[in-house]
């Protein structure tokens, strides 16, 4: 996207940053050290880090909107792994998780992990629930697309035939797929779309900072629809008009691995291999390149098609 070609990305920065669930679903940066986001990403990459499972043992601090606030912590647990589809960025949110300076230990939280598996998550070979949130903020910055023609790009619900649903289905032998209906009657009824939900936020998008802007959406969202998410729903994809004014700016899309969310900006939502893409971080799988990040042009988790009619792309 932004100085980007449109098919190729030129970047080999680690392109993962790290955030932290908090008790109401909202979610917070970590600011870590250069050394202990190493550590975490090589843990990540080798399974000793699962992202919303593992624990890390270290003390932290929380900073609120008020610099003089402080409050101590004993351990971050859970920490989100996210991945861009455009590896330049660093993490710029009004709110963050810091830690302080020092080797950081990681293990297994059994009790995370059991509440992780009892959740509805995307999961390969079943029809998995997904919704679409289009974002409308303060100032009337919208994504290029409504709701009708968003449900149909990416559920084919008015005939599109060249959707991520299609691509899923396809790479799957049909065992995969995507479906707009929440299973709640009542639910359906308020989306403005088949799985596709119109909100208003009370912020500017501009200039972007992630985390804010993913808290307000789902916030909306939760109000219009009565529910908490994820609730019902495999899949979220918030969709925002771009990313502006900010350093965390360059990628079409990012998702969280391991997880439910994924964002995306302008009209890169309708690509069908970008959607796999991200969709494929939810099922937590993550990049193919060797050399660099997106140096794989073969599969779904390399460097996805940027077009809104291709070929399909499939996981390795």
């Amino acid at each position: 996207m932004h100085q980007k070609k449109e098919h190729e990305y030129e970047s080999n920065e680690p392109d993962e940053d790290f955030v932290c669930e908090l008790d109401d679903g909202s979610v917070v940066a970590i600011e870590a050290t250069d050394v202990q986001l190493r550590e975490m990403r090589i843990a990540l990459r080798d399974g000793t880090l699962v992202s919303q499972v593992s624990t890390l043992e270290v003390h932290l601090t929380t900073e609120v909107p008020d610099p003089e606030q402080e409050e101590q912590e004993e351990g971050l647990e859970a920490p989100r792994a996210k991945s861009k589809t455009n590896a330049n960025s660093k993490g710029s949110q009004s709110k963050t998780a810091k830690l302080p300076p020092g080797p950081i230990r990681l293990y297994t939280n059994e009790r995370r992990l059991t509440e992780h598996t009892q959740r509805r998550l995307g999961t390969l070979f079943r029809t998995n629930r997904m919704l679409v949130i289009l974002v409308k903020d303060n100032d009337g910055r919208k994504p290029p697309f409504g709701a009708n023609e968003t449900s149909n790009k990416i559920f084919g619900t008015y005939g599109d035939k060249e959707t991520p649903n299609v691509q899923l289905s396809g790479c799957s032998n049909n065992q995969t797929s995507l479906t707009p209906d929440s299973g709640e009657p009542n639910v359906n009824a308020i989306m403005d779309a088949p799985g596709v939900v119109e909100v208003s936020i009370t912020i500017s998008i501009r200039p972007f900072d992630g985390s804010k802007i993913e808290n307000a959406a789902v916030e909306a969202a939760n109000q219009k629809l009565g529910i908490s998410l994820p609730g019902m729903f495999d899949f979220v994809a918030i969709v925002i008009e771009d990313c502006y004014d900010s350093n965390d700016c360059g990628f079409a899309a990012y998702a969280y691995l391991n997880s439910w969310k994924s964002v995306y900006v302008q009209d890169y939502f309708v690509y069908p291999a970008v959607v796999t893409h991200e969709l494929g971080h939810n099922f937590n799988f993550g990049h193919s390149g060797v050399i660099r990040t997106y140096d794989d042009w073969s599969c779904s988790m390399g460097n996805p098609l940027f077009a809104d009619h291709l070929d399909k792309m499939c996981f390795k």
